[in-house]
């Protein structure tokens, strides 16, 4: 397993048990990514950020079903 996979988990696994700042941590670390896929997708400023939005909300009710098999980004 890779380092970056490896940190990952790590953060996944905090935030599960209730840390909000590897939650903080998550965001920092894939927000580029996020803003990166939406800005392409959505011309409206308040849209994207909206929608980022979204994708973290949805991302944290969904994190207790992560598979661990592949990178947090994916």
């Amino acid at each position: 397993m890779k380092q970056e996979q490896l940190v990952d988990n790590d953060l996944i696994k905090r935030v599960l048990e209730g840390d909000s700042n590897a939650f903080k941590l998550i965001i920092s670390k894939t927000q580029g990514l996020v803003i990166q896929i939406i800005y392409k997708m959505v011309n409206n400023r308040e849209d994207r950020e909206d929608l980022a939005q979204e994708v973290y909300f949805k991302v944290y009710n969904k994190l207790s079903s992560f598979q661990f098999n592949s990178k947090l980004s994916t």
